[in-house]
């Protein structure tokens, strides 16, 4: 089951249960309409906090979807995940579709702001301040660093 919001900033896709393929194929078509409708920039939150993790298959239409809406002008997007699978598929996703810098993953299960995290990242690209152990609440994917080499 899902449903997608038009918002000041963009849109609300919530996903929720199991995302079937014709779930997913109805979905990447309604999204498909309402894109050139947007004016750019805009943002995405994209609620995935009660989804079955999907197959393989709703997968690749969800990458489509990323690629598309990058191509389309989507400046960010805030994955709200609580599933740690769920969480390594948005990862993995995010990579896939080349939109590691756009994508902050924020874990509801884990913070309790999780709303306002993303949408400040959404909406102002207000990165989310989060404990930097390693049990993290949020991922950002597109501020890795990799340490200096060391000449012994």
């Amino acid at each position: 089951m899902y449903k997608i919001t038009r918002t000041d900033y963009g849109l609300h896709l919530t996903v929720s249960g199991l995302f079937s393929l014709e779930d997913a194929q109805r979905c990447a078509e309604e999204l498909d309409v309402l894109r050139p409708t947007f004016v750019t920039p805009r943002s995405a939150i994209l609620d995935l906090r009660d989804i079955v993790p999907p197959e393989p298959p709703v997968l690749e239409i969800i990458k489509q979807i990323l690629c598309k809406g990058r191509i389309g002008g989507l400046q960010r997007i805030s994955v709200i995940i609580k599933s740690p699978v769920v969480k390594s598929q948005a990862l993995q996703l995010a990579f896939l579709a080349d939109s590691a810098e756009a994508i902050r993953c924020i874990n509801a299960s884990k913070l309790e702001n999780w709303e306002k995290l993303s949408r400040d990242w959404a909406i102002s690209g207000i990165e989310p301040v989060y404990d930097a152990s390693f049990d993290t609440g949020h991922i950002n994917l597109g501020k890795i660093k990799v340490p200096a080499k060391v000449d012994a």
